[in-house]
Order: structure tokens, then C-alpha cells, then sequence
């Protein structure tokens, strides 16, 4: 200090600027799961962490989702049958899949309303069966034996009603109270729509495929069952967009294509035992029948029709996404070369001015 204090003062010149340093501003949080908003930026001064984006859960939701899981324990319960049938299958997978993706096994709201075919559905088909007490054949419906024995079809019911009922009464009166919802959560709609077949596969396994044995009897239907439940957590990660999905996709990717190639074989193989007997001997082999067995065909067929149809719609959900995958990567190309054509351009242009 006292060295320089004799030295002269300098002038910096009337260009110098003095610039206070500030403090950095906070990182935002990166913990956060992907696709939800930080919790400070959601939600409004007081509100519950719970609230947005669709304001608080919607009674008609709840009343919905409680009618359609007594409704799926009514179909995994007494029916007095063989073990399902195609519809069986049919509505067991559509309604674990509206509870995974807009019910409440979703793993955020997606505010999404379930659509009323499916509780309607479930109040015919139950009550069809109640009002057969002498059975039906060609649904692998037996004789039953008072209402312990129809135990299941009388859950589905009660479970439809509820779904039914409940959202346009009680719920609707509460939720009418209630700010109007927000946007609906937009899940990927190529693997929502990849759980649903797969699902389908899944279902269609644990059916019958004789009086005896179900689809999953057999070395060839392990396999389909392990491969279809890989896809199902695969199809579920990729919906939601969570954490895992890198891993998952990546790991997983091969069998996203040999999956359904492998279920649907499973599924001809199957209608080709039921509807042409002795066709496909190892089958017969696989599953054993006992004597004087007449299948039904959408009893003992319904599986394996299930399974065929949504093997089918896989490979067309595979094959679209291809083509959009294709199509993305034209755009890419296409806005690569544009770019590089205006950057030369423009190096042209400042080169002779």
C-alpha cells in the first residue's frame, strides 16, 4: 500500500464500466421425476402438493375406478364355467387398462374419464349369466348350482352398477363444487396402446384352453407368459416416461419385435387345436383333455383367439412406429442439409461484399 501511494492516478477513460457481481441465482432442482413439474412452480400458495394440475381428485374418478376393480375380482371370481372365455379375456384386460392408465393404478392424473361401453359391458355380460342358470355352451357356461356358484358374474354386476351409477349421483353433485379440471395428461400413446395388447396376451393365457389346463400348461406357454410380462413393464415404464425407460427400451428392445411374432404363432396354434382337432398334435400333447372333450369354441378358444388378435395389433403398433421413426428421421435429414445450404449461403454472401 505505501509503495503505490505515491505512485500518479490514472484515468480509465470515459468507456469503463463498473459491474457489481450478484449473487448466482439457485440451480433448479433436478431430482424431480420426469415430466412432473417442481412442486414449488405447480402448486398455488396454500394449495395441497396433491392439487394440480387437475385440481383436487374428482369423486366421479374414485367411484369409477372402486366399480371397475369389484367388477375385475368378480371376473377372477366363481362363474360356474370352464375358465373364461373370449369375452372374459376381453374385458378383464380393457379394464386393468383403463386402471393403469386413467384409473387409480395410474402413477400420475391424467384426468381422463372412463368411457361408459366398459361398465355397461360388464353389467350385460354378468348378467347373462345370472340369467342362465342352466348354462350356455358355447361360453363354457355349466349348470349352476344358487348364486355361491355364479358368485363372480353377481361382482361384476354390483361392480358396473357402481361405475355407472355412482359418477352421475353422489360423485356428481360433490365434484360440482369443485374449479373445472385442467387439460388431460397426454401419456405415449403408442405404448398405452402396447400395454392394452399385451395385456390381452396375458389374459388370454390364464384362460382355459381345455376343461383341464389353462395357456400357460405348456413350455411354449411360459415362454409367451414371460415374454408378454416383460412387454406389459416395458409397455408401463415407456407410457409414464419413467426412469427406467432408457434401460428398460434398451435392454428389452429385441424382444419389442420377437414378442408378438412369438405369441401370435402361440395363438394359431391354439385356434388350430380347438377348431381342427388333432391338426396340431404337440399341442394336444401340452395340454391334456379328458375324455369325450368337445371344446366350445369361444370357451376353449377364446384364449387363444386373444391372444392371436392382440399378437396382431402389437406387430401393427410396431409397424407404425417404425414408420413414424422413418419419417422422423427424413425431417431430421431434411432440416440438416436446409440448414448447411443457408450457412453456405451465407458465407458466400459476406465473401463478396
Amino acid at each position: 500500500m505505501t509503495a503505490n501511494q505515491d505512485k500518479p492516478v490514472s484515468s480509465l477513460g470515459s468507456d469503463f464500466e463498473v459491474i457489481e457481481e450478484s449473487a448466482p441465482a439457485a440451480a433448479p432442482a433436478t431430482d424431480a421425476p420426469t415430466g412432473a413439474a417442481p412442486a414449488a412452480a405447480a402448486a398455488a400458495p396454500g394449495a395441497s402438493p396433491y392439487d394440480p394440475p387437475f385440481g383436487p381428485i374428482r369423486s366421479a374418478n374414485a367411484w369409477g375406478s372402486m366399480g371397475l376393480v369389484i367388477a375385475v375380482a368378480g371376473l377372477l371370481g366363481p362363474w360356474a364355467d370352464s375358465g373364461g372365455d373370449f369375452v372374459h379375456g376381453l374385458l378383464l384386460a380393457f379394464s386393468v387398462w383403463f386402471l393403469i392408465r386413467g384409473g387409480f393404478l395410474a402413477v400420475q392424473r391424467t384426468g381422463a374419464t372412463m368411457p361408459m361401453i366398459l361398465p355397461i359391458a360388464m353389467i350385460a355380460y354378468g348378467a347373462a349369466r345370472l340369467a342362465t342358470p342352466d348354462g350356455l355352451a358355447a361360453l363354457g357356461w355349466m349348470e349352476a348350482d344358487g348364486l355361491m356358484a355364479v358368485s363372480g358374474a353377481l361382482f361384476t354386476v354390483l361392480g358396473g352398477v357402481i361405475a355407472v351409477l355412482m359418477p352421475r349421483t353422489v360423485a356428481k353433485k360433490k365434484d360440482a363444487k369443485l374449479p373445472p379440471a385442467g387439460a388431460p395428461l397426454q401419456v405415449d400413446s403408442q405404448f398405452s396402446r402396447s400395454l392394452l395388447a399385451y395385456l390381452m396376451i396375458f389374459f388370454g393365457l390364464q384362460m382355459s384352453w381345455t376343461d383341464q389346463s389353462s395357456g400357460v400348461d405348456s413350455l411354449g406357454g411360459l415362454i409367451t407368459l414371460l415374454l408378454a410380462m416383460l412387454m406389459v413393464w416395458a409397455s408401463w415404464v415407456a407410457m409414464w416416461q419413467l426412469w427406467q425407460k432408457p434401460l428398460v427400451v434398451g435392454k428389452l428392445g429385441v424382444l419389442l419385435f420377437l414378442a408378438p411374432m412369438e405369441a401370435l404363432g402361440m395363438g394359431i396354434a391354439g385356434l388350430v387345436r380347438v377348431g381342427m382337432p388333432g391338426k396340431a398334435a404337440f399341442l394336444d400333447n401340452a395340454y391334456p383333455a379328458s375324455d369325450g372333450f368337445e371344446p366350445a369354441f369361444l370357451a376353449h378358444g377364446g384364449g387363444p383367439l386373444l391372444i392371436a388378435l392382440a399378437s396382431c395389433y402389437a406387430i401393427y403398433l410396431i409397424a407404425v412406429g417404425a414408420k413414424e421413426a422413418g419419417e422422423m428421421v427424413k425431417q431430421r435429414k431434411a432440416q440438416e442439409i436446409e440448414a448447411r445450404k443457408s450457412a453456405r449461403s451465407k458465407k458466400k454472401t459476406g465473401a463478396t461484399s
